[in-house]
């Protein structure tokens, strides 16, 4: 359980323009250094969201100069003293997704959210076709934080965009102005809030789960012309099933489909025919998105449908669909299942390697044939009961027949781990942030034979570092924002040996950046929104001496001026989701144990339900600690139709304070962004 964070404060921005052009909208990025926040269109009544923590300094990126004003608070205050350059920093770099030898992606150079193109060059970085103009609110739709909403299908890109006319469809692009198109109207007629989502590549064709105005959310294929974009199967019938997590796994479709409270695994080789059930096996939850195959053996995790065995390791062959092993058995003192959950699932050294947790070691890397006997904890990396797995996902990567992963000794932190696939040769690669402090090694990538990844140590912030596999050769390649902050460095993605990714340099905000693994071919390639003069950063600080409003006034000073009135007031905020998780699992327990939440079923299965519900809201925890979000929100919905006393299947749980648990779930869904 954690423990619970200080509060947080909520911060609303009312926002005023005067001697402003017309024709001009803006939206100002406020970059929190907290959970939560928003953000509204310049000019318009909206309200600026954000969350602070009551001693956090955080930074404002607008225009040239600045002038702050207290009003009846001393709460505020600004660092360094005013005026002083400032710059807007919204370009929104995404989706980085490589076509042939040029990369596109989703950014916003206050023409709105549009698909963009770069081959590498100043010059060869460009719009690829502005899908809804003069409307900075625009068109291109993605996840924030993910990539999958551009999708390579063998040299055409689909992506889901908005042109203010059909709504957020489906459209397609050759990388030219006159070849990037809408590819159907899915959901014909007016303007809808469903869109098009899940968009995979698998075989020669796209998947993406959509939704026609008359069969609900089903499964669809597409091969770009409009005659050939169709659903495959009216798979929500009977009993409306909802489809969810597709995944392409060795050119076959893996998906899986809720029914009734239950999931069921799905696989479809693009016609009704060749769509089907992979086993009559029903689950409490599956995670298809974290699928593998191994050896010509399909491995995943699982819950049964009973609850029984809690999230084990599963695989799937042609012999059937069965739990590999029970990796933490029996039940715990709550009387519900034990359950190891396998994260990071890869296939390595002819095996699948992946860290669990068997209650006795700690969450550590095991490895697994397919056979009960072939699974088992392959290092004990932090010995005895601490994690020698540090929780990242993806979890590792293999370069030239070698493992690399974060792992954490108990003595060094987390740092950078090799395996050669023996526990012998499995070692702490190298030492970036000495003693115990974590350097914490994420978001792995191999090009060209060389292992990128982003990591800290004492003198610098979280920074582009690359290794060949040798202590030696494992080093920063560039401080790209000097000193101690981070350079917020995005998903690596590469063309060859050069690899491209987003950074803010401190100078220039968030741009499109590409390497070779060489300091001196580590540059930005070209500013996609410039700033309107020179670069510096303003530190704004709100530490509420109470509970009451306190104001400010801040003008921004360009070409033309910025008014703000900030207002704010001490409340406290949501905490992040984690801590919601664990508040909701006291206020569970608390309410089971004084009688105002009871398990709801005949004899003693009502017992059964409360258990399976604890399970459930855990499994949701470890997801989101994983960033698997959308399986997130599929459990957390699960958990919130056993509880609301409204939705089918039937409810778990009875009692006055099922209906406050039900409200305490959709709160932490709408604060993840469920859809």
């Amino acid at each position: 359980m954690r423990n619970k964070v200080s509060p947080t404060i909520w911060f609303a921005f009312g926002l005023l323009i005067f001697l402003w052009p017309a024709a001009f909208a803006i939206a100002l990025e406020f970059q929190p250094s907290e959970y939560n926040f928003g953000e509204a269109e310049v000019g318009t009544s909206s309200t600026t969201i954000v969350s602070l923590s009551s001693s956090a300094d955080t930074v404002w990126e607008g225009v040239d100069s600045a002038l702050f004003t207290p009003l009846s608070s001393p709460d505020f205050s600004v660092y360094p003293p005013v005026p002083l350059p400032l710059r807007f920093d919204a370009a929104h770099i995404e989706a980085l997704t490589k076509r042939g030898d040029v990369i596109y992606f989703k950014a916003n150079d206050n023409s709105g959210p549009e698909l963009w193109r770069s081959d590498g060059t100043p010059e060869g970085t460009f719009m690829v076709k502005d899908i809804r103009p003069n409307d900075y609110f625009s068109s291109v739709y993605g996840n924030w934080g993910h990539i999958e909403e551009i999708t390579n299908v063998d040299g055409t890109l689909f992506f889901v965009a908005n042109d203010s006319i059909f709504g957020p469809e489906l459209w397609k692009s050759d990388g030219t102005e006159a070849g990037t198109m809408l590819v159907k109207d899915t959901y014909p007629g007016d303007y809808s809030n469903t869109r098009p989502s899940g968009l995979t590549a698998s075989n020669g064709s796209l998947y993406f789960i959509g939704d026609s105005g008359t069969l609900g959310t089903e499964l669809w294929r597409s091969n770009g012309t409009e005659e050939e974009t169709f659903i495959i199967l009216d798979i929500t019938e009977p009993e409306g099933a909802r489809v969810s997590s597709l995944n392409d796994v060795g050119g076959t479709l893996y998906f899986q489909a809720s029914r009734l409270g239950q999931r069921e695994l799905w696989r479809s080789n693009g016609t009704a025919e060749g769509t089907e059930r992979v086993t009559d096996q029903q689950f409490y939850s599956i995670y298809t998105t974290g699928m593998v195959q191994a050896n010509g053996t399909i491995f995943f995790t699982a819950t049964d449908s009973l609850y029984e065995s809690g999230q084990e390791l599963w695989k799937t062959d042609a012999d059937g669909t069965v739990m590999v092993k029970d990796i933490f058995p029996g039940t715990s003192e709550y009387g519900s299942a034990n359950q190891s959950r396998p994260f990071g699932l890869i296939p390595f050294s002819n095996a699948v390697f992946f860290h669990a947790d068997d209650g006795m070691n700690g969450r550590e890397l095991w490895t697994s044939d397919g056979t009960e006997p072939g699974t088992y904890l392959f290092k004990d990396i932090n010995a005895g009961a601490g994690n020698g797995a540090c929780g990242w996902i993806p979890f590792a990567v293999v370069m030239n027949e070698a493992l690399y992963f974060s792992g954490n000794d108990g003595t060094n932190g987390c740092e950078l781990w090799k395996s050669d696939g023996t526990p012998e040769g499995t070692f702490m690669l190298k030492e970036i942030a000495p003693g115990p402090d974590f350097s914490t090694p994420h978001n792995f990538h191999v090009a060209d034979g060389i292992l990128y990844f982003l990591a800290t140590d004492p003198d610098h912030g979280i920074e582009l570092w690359r290794s060949d596999g040798n202590s030696d050769g494992t080093f920063m390649v560039k401080d790209i924002r000097p000193g101690s902050r981070d350079s917020r460095i995005g998903p690596l993605s590469s063309i060859g040996g050069t690899l491209y990714f987003t950074a803010d340099d401190g100078v220039n905000g968030q741009e499109l950046w590409r390497s070779n693994g060489t300091e001196a071919t580590t540059t930005m390639v070209t500013e996609i929104l410039p700033g309107f003069g020179p670069s510096l950063n303003l530190e704004v600080t709100y530490t509420p001496s109470s509970l009451g409003p306190a104001e400010a006034h801040l003008v921004l000073a360009g070409t033309s001026f910025l008014f703000l009135h900030l207002f704010g007031s001490g409340v406290t905020v949501e905490p992040p989701p984690g801590e919601q998780i664990s508040e909701i699992l006291e206020f569970f327990q608390a309410s089971v144990e004084t009688g105002t939440l009871s398990g709801d079923g005949p004899g003693n299965s009502g017992e059964g339900r409360l258990n399976a519900l604890t399970n459930m809201i855990e499994a949701a925890d470890d997801l989101i600690e994983g960033g698997l979000l959308s399986e997130a929100c599929g459990q957390l919905q699960d958990v919130y139709n056993r509880c609301d006393g409204l939705s089918p299947p039937p409810d778990f749980v009875s009692g006055v304070a099922a209906v406050e648990l039900a409200n305490m779930i959709g709160t932490l869904m709408n604060n993840l962004g469920c859809e």
